[in-house]
């Protein structure tokens, strides 16, 4: 699997580390190709994104967005807010880099259909996205990607 990530933000956040995270919650939904793309944010870029598409005229943590259907092996885009997510990792007292890739994880399991609308479903995918987080941030995480 391929990950573009594009930084549109002014917050210093290791672009590497959340591809790694990504790719992890990928490969541990079982997709092992195609292509996508990570956006890094501002609220303001999120908003404008919110309410185009989803009719809420306030930032997101994260939104994502499926691929083309002429080009099956493009999964699609996934957008998170970094200003956004720097509010919640000082809520839940965690590194900002960590909700990023957290939040990168959740938009890509949102590319391969998972779907966060009942409290099982939302369950399945929050245990993936902590499982690539944790994997990433284990020793031997960081080392086998």
């Amino acid at each position: 699997m391929k990950i573009d990530l594009i930084d549109l933000q002014d917050y210093e956040i290791d672009a590497a580390f959340v591809r790694r995270v990504a790719l992890r919650a990928a490969a541990a939904a079982g997709a092992t190709s195609g292509r996508l793309t990570i956006a890094l944010v501002d609220d303001a870029r999120i908003r404008d994104l919110n309410r185009a598409h989803r009719r809420r005229d306030r930032p997101t943590d994260v939104l994502a967005y499926g691929g083309d259907e002429e080009d099956p092996s493009y999964l699609g885009d996934v957008v998170v807010s970094v200003e956004t997510a720097a509010r919640q990792a000082e809520e839940a007292l965690r590194p900002l880099l960590h909700e990023v890739a957290w939040l990168a994880a959740h938009g890509v399991l949102h590319l391969l259909g998972y779907d966060d609308g009942a409290d099982a479903d939302r369950a399945a995918m929050v245990a993936r996205q902590d499982e690539a987080l944790g994997h990433c941030l284990s020793p031997r995480g960081s080392a086998d990607q």
